[in-house]
C-alpha cells in the first residue's frame, strides 16, 4: 500500500514568507529511496539574476572593494509546491553558467550573504554573489536515508546557503529542534557561518560547521559539477536522493574536510544537510570573578567545579559554554564570567528583563559597536563605563536557544580578529596580552574567551583538542589594527601555537598557517582533486597570499 508523507518547506524570497506542502510519496517498488511527488510536466522554471557593477561594502564597512559584476541570485518565483526539486536544480543551472562565463573571461567569483566577514576571504574584483533569497529549508524523510546511514533521518534537515542562523534557530525550535552548538543569532548566512568556520561557544561540541553531514556545492560549469558531498565513513542520503535534486553523489573523507571550512574556495556552495538535537533551554548566568583568586586555574582546565566555587548557582556538570570578558584598560582586576547549561525543555522560563543593556548570549562586536561612535581619545574610558557599569552581574535567566542568543545592533564601526589556542596556555596568554604595552594603551577594544571542541575541518581555527578562543574585537581605527598585528607577533615570538578566524583579521603571509600542520598541505591536495582546472575560479587575494592558490 503506497504511504504518503507531507515535507513542509518554507521559502522566503523579498522578504515574503510561502509556506508550502511537498507531497512525499513511500513506494514499495524502490524501498531504498524518497520518491518526491512532483507533478509538473512542464519545462523547469528558470531561476534568474540581477546584476549592477560597482562598490560592493561589507556590513562593518571594514572592506571595500569595485567589483564588475554584483548579482543577486533568486529562484524561480513564485515558488510552487510541484516544482520544488526542480527548481533547486534551475537555481544550480544558474549558477552553473555563472561560473561558465567567469571562465571564459578568466576572472574569479564568490558567493556573499550576510556581509558580516571583517576580512576580504568572501570577495572577488570579478563576480560576486549574494545568496541572501536562497533560503529553502526541509526536514529529511525516512525514505531519503543510506541504509548503511548512523543518522537518524528525523535529526536531519536540509537548509539552502542563504538562511540566516535566526531562521535556523527559529525554524528548528518550531519542530522541537535546535543546533548541538551555542552562539549568538547574528545576522550571518548559515553559508558564512560554516565555510569561515564561525565557531559559537560549546567545549563538548564544536563549531556550527561541525553540525553538517552533507554539503550541496557546484564546483564547476558542468552538470557533473553539481555535487552532493558527504564522509566516506558517515554516510547520509541514497543515490536517489541526490539524483532528485540534480546532484552526483560524492563520498570522501578528505574532500568533506576541505570543503566544509573552505570561505569559498572550494565552488559554490548551494545548501548543507544539518545534524541536529531534541530542543532544550538554556540557563544563563554572569558573575563578576577577582583574578587571582584561582581563575588562571579555570581558564587554563576548565574545570567547573572550581568555577562552582565563585558561582555557586552553577552545575558543573551541565555547563554547555562558558565566557570570560576581560576590560584591558580596567585595572581593578576583574573578569565578567557568563555561564550556560544546558537544562530540561520543562525548566520554567525566566526571561531576562527587555532593559538588560548586555545580555548573556551577546555578541562582543555587537558590545564593542556601542562605542564606535566615541572620540578615539574617550574609547578606552567609555569602554570601562560600558562593562563595568552596564555589563552588571545578571541571571539566572532561562529560555530557548533563540531567545537567549539575541544579537544586538550594531552601531559605529567595528572589527576584530580571533586566535586559537591550545587550552593549556589561556592563563599565559591573556597575561601577554596585558603586557603588550603601548599597542595595549592605544587598542580601543576588550578582550573575551571562550572554548570549543577540536574539529576535523582541515583548516578550522579548532585544530587543538580544546581551542581556546581568544577574540579582540575593537572600534575600527589605526590604534586596533595595530594591537592585533602586535598580538599575531607576541604569540610567534612566545612560541605560542595559534590559529585564527576566516572571517575577522587574520595574520600576513603563508607562514600564518604553519601550526596548522599538515592539514594545510592535504586541504591544497584535496581541493585540486575536487576543484581541477577549475580551482584558479574561486581564487583570491586572500588564497594567494596564504600560499592556498595551488
Amino acid at each position: 500500500m503506497e504511504q504518503r508523507k507531507h515535507i513542509v518547506c518554507t521559502f522566503r524570497t523579498n522578504s515574503i514568507h510561502v509556506l508550502l506542502h511537498l507531497v512525499v510519496y513511500n513506494s514499495e517498488l524502490i524501498p531504498e529511496s524518497l520518491q518526491f511527488y512532483d507533478t509538473a510536466e512542464e519545462p523547469m522554471r528558470e531561476s534568474f539574476t540581477t546584476e549592477e557593477t560597482g562598490q560592493w561594502v561589507n556590513r562593518n564597512h571594514s572592506i571595500s572593494l569595485s567589483v564588475e559584476r554584483l548579482v543577486e541570485l533568486w529562484p524561480p518565483y513564485p515558488p510552487r509546491p510541484t516544482t520544488v526539486l526542480t527548481d533547486v536544480q534551475a537555481t544550480a543551472d544558474t549558477v552553473r553558467r555563472l561560473i561558465g562565463q567567469v571562465r571564459n573571461a578568466g576572472g574569479s567569483m564568490r558567493a556573499y550573504g550576510g556581509g558580516l566577514s571583517l576580512s576580504a576571504v568572501a570577495t572577488s574584483p570579478h563576480l560576486m554573489v549574494n545568496t541572501r533569497h536562497l533560503t529553502l529549508k526541509y526536514p529529511i524523510d525516512y525514505g531519503c536515508m543510506d541504509s548503511k546511514s548512523s543518522y537518524h533521518y528525523s535529526n536531519l534537515f536540509y537548509f539552502q546557503c542563504g538562511t540566516l542562523l535566526p531562521e535556523v534557530y527559529r525554524y528548528l525550535e518550531g519542530r522541537g529542534r535546535t543546533l548541538p552548538t551555542s552562539g549568538t543569532c547574528t545576522n550571518q548566512t548559515l553559508g558564512g557561518a560554516v565555510s569561515t568556520g564561525t565557531h559559537a561557544s560549546a567545549h563538548h561540541f564544536g563549531s556550527v560547521s561541525d553540525a553538517v553531514v552533507a554539503i550541496h556545492v557546484i564546483t564547476g560549469p558542468e552538470p557533473d559539477d553539481v555535487l552532493w558531498l558527504e564522509r566516506a565513513t558517515l554516510p547520509a542520503v541514497t543515490h536517489n536522493f541526490a539524483d532528485r535534486i540534480g546532484a552526483r553523489l560524492v563520498r570522501n573523507d578528505d574532500l568533506f574536510n576541505t570543503a566544509l571550512i573552505s570561505f569559498g574556495s572550494c565552488g559554490f556552495v548551494m545548501g548543507f544537510l544539518v545534524n541536529t538535537i531534541p530542543l532544550h533551554k538554556i540557563k544563563a548566568v554572569r558573575r563578576t570573578i577577582f583574578v587571582g583568586s584561582g581563575l588562571d586555574h579555570i581558564l587554563q582546565t576548565l574545570d567547573f567545579d572550581a568555577l562552582h566555587t565563585f558561582i555557586p548557582s552553577v552545575n558543573s556538570t551541565s555547563v554547555n559554554d562558558v565566557t570570560f570578558v576581560v576590560n584591558p584598560h580596567n585595572s581593578n582586576g576583574t573578569v565578567h564570567c557568563t555561564v550556560m547549561e544546558r537544562v530540561e525543555l520543562n525548566t520554567a522560563t525566566i526571561p531576562a528583563p527587555a532593559n538588560t543593556d548586555i545580555r548573556p548570549g551577546t555578541n562582543m562586536l555587537g558590545v564593542v559597536g556601542l562605542v564606535g561612535n566615541t572620540s578615539p581619545e574617550l574609547i578606552p574610558q567609555s569602554l570601562h563605563t560600558l562593562l563595568d557599569k552596564s555589563y552588571k552581574d545578571v541571571g539566572p535567566f532561562v529560555d530557548t536557544p533563540v531567545a537567549t542568543y539575541r544579537q544586538p545592533t550594531v552601531f559605529g564601526m567595528a572589527t576584530s580578529t580571533e586566535v586559537g589556542i591550545p587550552l593549556q596556555h589561556t592563563a599565559a596568554v591573556l597575561h601577554l596580552l596585558r603586557t603588550i604595552g603601548t599597542p595595549l594603551l592605544n587598542y580601543a577594544g576588550i578582550f573575551a574567551i571562550r572554548y570549543i571542541k577540536q574539529t576535523r575541518a582541515f583548516l578550522g581555527m579548532a585544530q587543538f583538542p580544546i581551542t581556546a578562543v581568544i577574540e579582540l574585537p575593537g572600534v575600527k581605527c589605526q590604534g586596533t589594527h595595530d594591537f592585533h598585528k602586535a598580538v599575531f607577533h607576541a604569540l610567534k615570538s612566545a612560541s605560542v601555537p595559534f590559529t585564527f578566524h576566516w572571517g575577522m583579521e587574520m595574520p600576513e603571509g603563508p607562514e600564518a598557517l604553519v601550526h596548522y600542520g599538515a592539514n594545510k598541505e592535504r586541504w591544497i591536495k584535496a581541493r585540486r582533486e575536487l576543484l581541477g582546472s577549475n580551482r584558479t575560479l574561486f581564487d583570491n587575494d586572500v588564497t594567494r597570499a596564504l600560499g592556498l592558490s595551488d
